[in-house]
């Protein structure tokens, strides 16, 4: 599946909505970032990332402007992946990780759901919700918390743009 990008200007205000695969056809570089101030991704869409999407995707954030907020929302589990996997994945001096999706899984029935956790502005956290399945018990997080939020721990840009 092609990654497609649905591109909304007001302003200096941009948003954009990122669905499909991110590799080495994503058109990424084909996006005029002149004049941002602020940039909102949307990236829930995102179903898989190769290298060269990683590749691609840093040549993205390089042309994005250095003084521009970047807020990434509803990351997919893809997503999250390959920011554990490459620190430099979340490049970009004021980028904050406003929301990621991440997977729980219900102990009593095994039943799975990706459910959508927020940052902590500010610090290296996350808020994750109280999710009940359908059998009526709580769902949990499937996983290590170590593991799935590791970016967490290595990037947290602050609203002044310091690391």
């Amino acid at each position: 599946m092609p990654l497609t990008i649905q591109t909304q200007v007001q302003g200096a205000t941009f948003s954009i909505v990122l669905t499909g695969t991110l590799d080495e056809y994503a058109e990424l570089h084909k996006v005029d970032l002149q004049g941002c101030e602020a940039l909102t991704l949307d990236m829930g869409g995102v179903v898989r990332c190769n290298s060269m999407g990683v590749m691609r995707w840093m040549h993205f954030l390089r042309a994005i402007p250095k003084a521009a907020e970047v807020r990434l929302e509803n990351c997919s589990t893809a997503m999250v992946k390959q920011f554990n996997l490459y620190p430099a994945f979340l490049g970009h001096p004021r980028l904050v990780v406003a929301s990621f999706q991440t997977p729980y899984v219900c102990p009593s029935c095994e039943k799975n759901r990706t459910v959508l956790a927020h940052t902590v502005a500010g610090a290296a956290t996350v808020k994750l919700p109280t999710e009940m399945c359908e059998c009526g018990k709580q769902m949990e997080l499937d996983g290590w918390p170590e593991k799935q939020f590791l970016f967490l721990n290595r990037h947290q840009s602050r609203p002044d743009g310091e690391e």
